[in-house]
């Protein structure tokens, strides 16, 4: 019986060892959970410092795409009211509004127009061409929130002959990372973009 007892104990001894090497109980399968737990917040460390830099990365890439568009959308309007002049042999302006002051920017537009005197903050009051023909042709800041317009006049005239900008000048784009996109137009009615904080674009 004895014999019988000790080979029984003898038995499980030897499944014990096999599962503890197994790491199914014993110490090692706690000191295997507690490496995992430490593991897990290592992850979860590198987590958050992913994201404390990578967030403020992909709002400064959405701000200066932002800037980007609304230049484009700028220098768009100006070659458009140039070839216009051209089309319809009149002398067409684009009236200037800066809107608000701030980095804000709010409430700056822009629109082609028969004269100089129309207010493009007010829909529909700036228009271009002849009797019933009369279009409107306007941009606002809405669509570019953040982004500050500033401009050294408030028109610009393209002459019905060659397109030439008799009020040549220059419009400033300036976002909210303080970068900015610069639009000039020259006295022959070319229009260029420059910028010396954008990539993709030449140097001012």
């Amino acid at each position: 019986m004895d014999e019988v007892m000790l080979v029984t104990r003898g038995r499980q001894r030897n499944r014990l060892r096999r599962r503890r090497r197994a790491g199914g109980v014993g110490c090692t399968g706690r000191e295997r959970a507690g490496l995992s737990l430490i593991e897990l917040l290592i992850t979860m460390s590198l987590l958050a410092i992913l994201l404390a830099i990578g967030i403020p990365s992909f709002q400064g890439s959405q701000e200066r795409a932002r800037l980007r568009n609304s230049a484009e959308a700028v220098y768009s309007l100006l070659q458009f009211a140039r070839s216009e002049a051209i089309k319809q042999y009149r002398d067409l302006f684009v009236v200037v509004s800066t809107g608000e002051a701030g980095p804000a920017g709010d409430g700056w537009c822009l629109a082609i127009a028969n004269d100089r005197d129309c207010d493009c903050s007010v829909v529909g009051a700036c228009q271009y061409g002849g009797g019933a023909d009369r279009q409107v042709h306007s941009l606002t800041s809405e669509g570019f929130p953040g982004v500050a317009l500033a401009s050294n006049r408030t028109s610009y005239r393209f002459e019905r002959k060659l397109g030439k900008c008799s009020s040549a000048g220059t419009l400033r784009l300036t976002g909210a990372d303080s970068s900015s996109i610069t639009i000039k137009v020259a006295p022959l009615g070319r229009v260029k973009l420059c910028s010396d904080d954008l990539l993709g674009l030449p140097e001012c």
